[in-house]
């Protein structure tokens, strides 16, 4: 086989067709052979099998591609010197609300989980994950800061993190394009007075306004 010169037009023709099939069809009405027949004649199997190993992999790479643009606009806030960590908290929690790549996410979760919920334990699935690997590691760092220097009234900031980035991936984007939007603005009005005991705003309400209407849009 002739080496790929261009593997990242390889990648992003695989990724393009599995979002477009995901988007159709719902991530478990789409196979890997859907995938490879949906690619052929211009790729081979063994092709798409060199870049991604399954179904999994590719739908973990289209979600981590979307929120690219939310984690770098995180890791630009934490590195300010110029806020304590009540700010940078309160910052990057209306970023993930009010970012162009958050829009993207909640209309592709709702496209692939249809109004069965027949989707729904592979976007929790993932939320889980992204909650671990992205979201607590970089809330834990902004809240021990915010003890450390007093601005977030927190004995427990490590855990505060992960409570806060379960219930934010999980128990509330988890079930986006499933809930009525009152029952969404529920939670949210919920999650807000509950860390507004510990001195934080949890999300303005511009940030509010842009989570429920992704969720009556979605709905």
């Amino acid at each position: 086989m002739p080496m790929n010169k261009h593997p990242e037009r390889t990648v992003e023709k695989i990724l393009k067709v599995s979002e477009e099939l995901f988007v159709t069809n719902g991530y478990y009405n789409t196979s890997m052979q859907d995938i490879i027949d949906g690619l052929n004649p211009d790729l081979t199997k063994g092709a798409i099998y060199y870049h991604f190993k399954s179904r999994d992999d590719i739908f973990y790479r289209i979600v981590s591609d979307k929120c690219m643009g939310i984690y770098s606009d995180i890791d630009e806030i934490i590195a300010r010197d110029d806020l304590n960590g009540k700010q940078k908290f309160e910052m990057v929690l209306d970023t993930g609300g009010t970012s162009k790549g958050q829009e993207e996410l909640f209309k592709f979760y709702s496209a692939v989980n249809p109004k069965d919920g027949s989707g729904q334990s592979i976007i929790v699935a993932y939320a889980i994950k992204f909650a671990e690997v992205e979201i607590i590691p970089r809330l834990k760092l902004i809240l021990r800061e915010g003890s450390k220097d007093g601005s977030v009234k927190c004995k427990y900031p490590n855990e505060m993190a992960e409570l806060i980035g379960y219930l934010a991936t999980v128990w509330l984007s988890g079930k986006m394009g499933l809930v009525e939007t009152d029952v969404y603005m529920r939670k949210l009005n919920f999650l807000d007075k509950l860390f507004r005991q510990y001195g934080v705003e949890l999300i303005s309400d511009e940030a509010k306004a842009i989570y429920v209407k992704a969720v009556a849009k979605n709905s």
